[in-house]
């Protein structure tokens, strides 16, 4: 079994409310909700948990070891995001996300007069930014999964073993991110 905590969060964090539904147990998988754009950064803590002999039930009691290995099995640099390790079981997420919101685009007028849907961060020439489609919904639920190795039970022995562990994150697109993209690009709209 896993022990997951999070320490370290760095950035603008929005409220938890999403997450009333969510019981104690389950909280540890969710990441702080975030802005759509906006830095931040929190370090997730992975270790094996192991029941002491003799503790059953209600009054349990718990030993716990630091994971081995942690990998992150999601492409989040797709995102936007990267991760360091700076333990061997601690993993630090580092944003912002951005192509979060796939129904979002920015259509622009060609030189040639054609309309083409480009990326705010486009290096092309183009006359105009014809539309701005802003997503719907405005929020967004990502998931990063994690491959984590934990030490053998240290009362039952046996070999280590690899658990799979899904974090979740909120992003909430920001109106604010979207009318900077659209000032940079009118700005350089000209050939």
């Amino acid at each position: 079994m896993l022990r997951i905590t999070q320490s370290n969060p760095s950035g603008n964090f929005i409220g938890q409310s999403y997450y009333n539904d969510v019981t104690e147990l389950e909280l540890p998988y969710y990441i702080p909700t975030v802005y759509e754009g906006g830095a931040f950064s929190v370090d997730i803590t992975f270790e094996g948990k192991y029941a002491d002999a003799g503790s059953g039930g209600a009054g349990a009691t718990f030993t716990y070891l630091p994971a081995t290995a942690v990998s992150v099995t999601t492409n989040i640099s797709a995102f936007g995001l990267s991760f360091t390790k700076p333990s061997a079981n601690v993993v630090r997420i580092t944003g912002p996300y951005s192509n979060v919101f796939a129904n979002t685009y920015y259509r622009f007028v060609m030189p040639d007069l054609s309309l083409k849907v480009l990326p705010p961060d486009t290096t092309e020439t183009f006359l105009a930014l014809e539309r701005y489609q802003m997503p719907s919904p405005t929020y967004t639920m990502k998931d990063i999964v994690f491959s984590v190795t934990i030490p053998a039970d240290p009362t039952l022995g046996g070999s280590p073993t690899t658990e799979t562990a899904t974090m979740h994150q909120y992003v909430h697109w920001v109106y604010q991110t979207a009318v900077t993209n659209v000032q940079n690009l009118v700005a350089k709209g000209t050939v």
